[in-house]
C-alpha cells in the first residue's frame, strides 16, 4: 500500500492522490528499478507506458531515504529533464543584430523553479517536507502555481535579449541571491557594491550552459561538493560526477564568468 500524504488542505481535509496515481505507484513499486528508469524516461504522454511526472516525486522521495545513490540520480537527472521541458526559453533574435539570444527574464524564472524543487528534495531527504505531497497529488497545478511564484519573484520587466558584455536591464536580484553569489563567485567584491555590475554578474551566471548554472545555483545554496555521508545531499551526487570533476568544473566557470565580465585576461 502506498502511504498516504500528510499536508492538510486550508479546509481541513488532506491532500491525495488520484486512483490512478496511487495505482501507477503500485505498479512502479512492484518492477525492477531499470524498468523504472526505462519507463520514466518516455515522454509522450500518448503512451500507455508513460509514466506521470507525480510518481516519479514519489519515487524520488523513497530514493532519497534507501541510499540507493545511482537509482536516486537517474530518476533526479530524468525528473529535471520534464521540469525544464515545462519551461521552454525559445531563442529569439536580438533587437538591432542578427544574433539571437534568450529570455534573461525566462531563466531566471526556470532556475528559481529548479532550485525550489531541488531544495525541497533535499529538505524532504532530511525529513519530510510537506510541500511535496501536493506535487504527488497533481503535479501540473502545483507547477503553474510555483512558475508563477516564480514569475512574481524574478519580476515581470527584465529585458531580456541582450549580448551577455552590454549592461542588461535584468531584474535586480534579490539580497539573499546577491550574497550567495557573492560569497561563490571569486574575484567579484570589489565591484559587487555597483548596482549595473551586479546585474552583469546575474545576467552573465543566467546566460550560462544549463548546467554550468544549476551547478553555480547549487553552490549558491550552500550544498556540499562532497561528503562521506552517505544521508548528505552533495552536488556531485546530484550532479552524477565525482568531486574533484565538480571542483574542475567550478574552477573553469568561475574563469568564464570573470573573462566574460572582462576582471580577466581570456590567454
Amino acid at each position: 500500500m502506498v502511504a498516504p500524504l500528510r499536508k492538510v488542505k486550508g479546509d481541513g481535509t488532506p491532500y491525495i492522490r488520484p486512483p490512478e496515481i496511487e495505482a501507477a505507484i503500485g505498479r512502479l513499486l512492484e518492477t525492477g528499478r531499470e524498468e523504472v528508469i526505462a519507463t520514466c524516461a518516455v515522454t509522450d504522454r500518448r503512451r500507455n507506458d508513460y509514466v506521470p511526472t507525480e510518481c516519479i516525486v514519489h519515487l524520488l522521495r523513497l530514493a532519497g531515504r534507501d541510499n540507493d545513490q545511482a537509482y536516486l540520480t537517474r530518476l533526479f537527472s530524468l525528473f529535471m529533464k520534464r521540469v525544464a521541458r515545462a519551461f521552454p526559453i525559445p531563442e529569439r533574435h536580438l533587437p538591432g543584430s542578427n544574433s539571437r539570444g534568450l529570455s534573461a527574464t525566462e531563466l531566471a524564472v526556470r532556475d528559481f523553479a529548479v532550485d525550489r524543487l531541488t531544495e525541497m528534495l533535499c529538505l524532504d531527504r532530511q525529513g519530510y517536507d510537506e510541500r511535496l505531497d501536493i506535487y504527488e497529488a497533481t503535479f501540473d497545478a502545483a507547477l503553474r502555481t510555483l512558475r508563477a511564484t516564480a514569475r512574481r519573484s524574478v519580476g515581470r520587466h527584465g529585458n531580456p535579449l541582450r549580448p551577455l558584455s552590454e549592461d542588461p536591464e535584468a531584474t535586480e536580484p534579490s539580497p539573499d541571491v546577491e550574497e550567495a553569489l557573492l560569497r561563490h563567485v571569486p574575484g567579484t567584491e570589489e565591484k559587487f557594491e555597483r548596482r549595473d555590475y551586479r546585474r552583469k554578474l546575474l545576467a552573465a551566471i543566467h546566460l550560462l550552459p544549463q548546467e554550468d548554472r544549476r551547478l553555480v545555483m547549487l553552490l549558491a545554496r550552500d550544498i556540499p561538493i562532497d561528503s562521506k555521508d552517505p544521508a548528505v545531499i552533495t552536488v556531485s551526487r546530484l550532479l552524477g560526477c565525482g568531486e574533484q570533476t565538480v571542483r574542475n568544473r567550478r574552477d573553469r566557470i568561475y574563469r568564464d564568468l570573470r573573462r566574460a565580465l572582462r576582471m580577466e585576461p581570456v590567454g
